[in-house]
């Protein structure tokens, strides 16, 4: 769900979505109007950096953690 409002100086959206690939997740974030068009890589990106911060049953990390080196 996308909601972006064009009145004001700042035009910005409010951008809903469900992450469902084991964690069930909902995430809400806001953002400049500007960037609407890159709401799928968005969703995508965020996807990716929850999805890297899974761990095991004993604490380690499945994959490599976004953003570590």
């Amino acid at each position: 769900y996308i909601e972006c409002d064009f009145i004001g100086k700042v035009q910005y959206c409010s951008h809903l979505f469900y992450i469902d690939n084991n964690m069930h997740v909902t995430i809400s974030i806001s953002y400049n109007r500007v960037y609407l068009k890159l709401w799928q890589q968005t969703e995508k990106n965020i996807t990716a950096i929850l999805n890297s911060w899974i761990v095991t049953n004993d604490g380690k990390l499945i994959k490599k953690q976004a953003g570590k080196i």
